[in-house]
């Protein structure tokens, strides 16, 4: 099987997250955008996908009451992706976040 975020190009950013909790770190990621994000429920499960729309807040309490399960991310424009891997780790590719946008800055200097 092949994963969507192991194809990714170098860019992507990634944040592992070992055996903490990652939620805190999707949450300091996304919450920096007022817009309403799509949630893709993947799990491992061709396409079609579930999704849910809401706030960054809204989601990620949503799947705090929830057994883990992979996921993507994405705003309305999908000008950006973030991945919650079954490898513990976040991966965040695209524009607009600036979480992505310090990591290109240090990659440039």
């Amino acid at each position: 099987m092949v994963w969507w975020w192991e194809g990714l190009p170098d860019q992507a950013m990634r944040v592992p997250y070992a055996d903490q909790e990652g939620l805190h770190i999707v949450l300091k990621i996304i919450s920096e955008t007022s817009d309403r994000l799509i949630l893709f429920v993947t799990d491992d499960s061709c396409a079609p996908w579930m999704c849910v729309s809401g706030t960054a807040s809204g989601l990620v309490d949503m799947l705090r009451e929830q057994r883990f399960f992979e996921y993507f991310i994405v705003n309305s424009t999908m000008d950006w992706i973030l991945f919650d891997t079954h490898h513990n780790s976040i991966v965040i590719l695209g524009e607009g976040l600036s979480v992505l946008q310090s990591t290109r800055r240090k990659a440039d200097g």
